[in-house]
């Protein structure tokens, strides 16, 4: 470090302090000038905000880098209020660094939500638009077509212990390096994604190696988007499930090589799983879903569109077991299951009703309000017995 000054000090000009008190000269005489009027176009921009951005703190910009001048841009976030914790610039395709420089200036230090899903954005991009960035919660990169290995490093090296949701559904590059990097297994020491809570790899070539990178790291999951990850095997989606036993919502539909083994071990090691797609699994079985059904009484929705296997055992298993919890069901597909055996069934479930969109029931529109009053009432008798007795 101090040769670094010296360095520093040493290829400084020799009327180096002069330069510098004219600067601050200068930059006093700027204060005491009037301001330049705000641009037609900006003002228009700033007074369509409560339209465009859904909250206080959040600024939707996909419209103004479409609209405004680098410029403009520029005076627009020189206007903003602070405290902006959401950012959204969706499907851009070319943005300038003067951009960049003056959004990570104004919206870095209090950013928790970035969404740049659809848009171009690269290595460049993010060494910049993250500079200042130290508190990144939720990051969205769906459909980013240059999104590679060294954008993800970026991501790591800035907010490796705050991002908790990653969406990253559509990008190619998620196949194998890049989840790698994710889970901190490329390098000495690499920082790594440890605290996800919400992951989402939708129609990603991801692979099981790949995978392996998200087994590394990844021990707090709650939501799993697989959805359309054809290439992955039992074994990969085995592993990630029984160390991340509090998952509540996962989407496996598409993932036409796993097989009875992944739904078992989710019974088996999430008995915390509300909802479950599992649609268009050409190998699952009776056995695999009625094992679920009994291993986790949290079930609310179930998704079994496709599954030709299936017979109505399991609509005999929803029938005893998950009258008091589920609530949506979709059997479209599940040629030895009966319409007479689903009318039956729905028959006897007080909260919902037939779906008209597909085969299965779906919750009525008060099920909600019925539910709560439902369980009111059982508290009532329970306390009414207790005193009694």
């Amino acid at each position: 470090m101090e040769l670094f000054r010296q360095e520093y000090e040493a290829n400084l000009p020799k009327n180096y302090g002069k330069i510098a008190f004219e600067r601050l000269q200068m930059r006093e005489i700027e204060k005491l000038q009037p301001q330049k009027e705000m641009s037609l176009n900006v003002r228009d921009a700033l007074d369509s905000q409560h339209t465009f951005n859904s909250g206080e703190n959040e600024q939707n910009i996909t419209r103004i880098l479409r609209k405004l001048s680098d410029d403009e841009i520029c005076e627009y976030f020189a206007n903003v209020p602070p405290g902006c914790t959401a950012l959204i610039m969706q499907n851009w395709q070319t943005i300038s660094d003067k951009v960049l420089r003056a959004i990570s200036m104004v919206v870095g230090e209090s950013l928790e939500e970035l969404d740049l899903s659809y848009s171009t954005v690269g290595l460049f991009h993010l060494e910049i638009l993250l500079a200042r960035v130290v508190k990144l919660k939720v990051l969205r990169i769906n459909g980013c077509p240059n999104f590679d290995p060294g954008c993800m490093s970026i991501v790591n090296r800035v907010s490796a212990h705050h991002v908790i949701e990653l969406y990253a559904d559509g990008c190619m590059s998620f196949k194998i390096d890049t989840l790698l990097i994710l889970g901190g297994c490329i390098g000495f020491h690499a920082p790594k994604l440890a605290n996800i809570r919400v992951l989402s790899l939708a129609n990603c070539p991801v692979e099981d190696k790949g995978l392996g990178g998200v087994n590394a790291c990844c021990r707090h999951l709650e939501f799993l988007n697989l959805c359309e990850c054809s290439k992955l095997t039992d074994e990969s989606v085995c592993t990630l499930i029984k160390q991340n036993k509090h998952l509540e919502v996962v989407n496996l539909t598409g993932c036409l090589k796993l097989s009875n083994a992944v739904v078992m071990a989710l019974g088996k090691h999430c008995r915390g799983l509300q909802s479950l797609n599992i649609s268009k699994m050409a190998k699952i079985g009776d056995k695999a879903v009625i094992s679920l059904l009994l291993s986790c009484p949290k079930l609310q929705a179930l998704n079994l569109a496709g599954l030709r296997k299936l017979t109505e055992n399991v609509i005999c298993v929803v029938a005893e077991h998950c009258q008091d919890i589920l609530c949506t069901l979709n059997i479209t597909g599940c040629e030895k299951i009966t319409s007479n055996g689903l009318d039956a069934l729905i028959e006897g479930f007080a909260l919902v009703q037939p779906s008209p969109t597909y085969v299965g029931f779906q919750p009525l529109d008060n099920y909600l309000e019925l539910r709560l009053r439902s369980k009111f009432l059982c508290s009532f008798i329970l306390l009414l017995i207790s005193t009694v007795c």
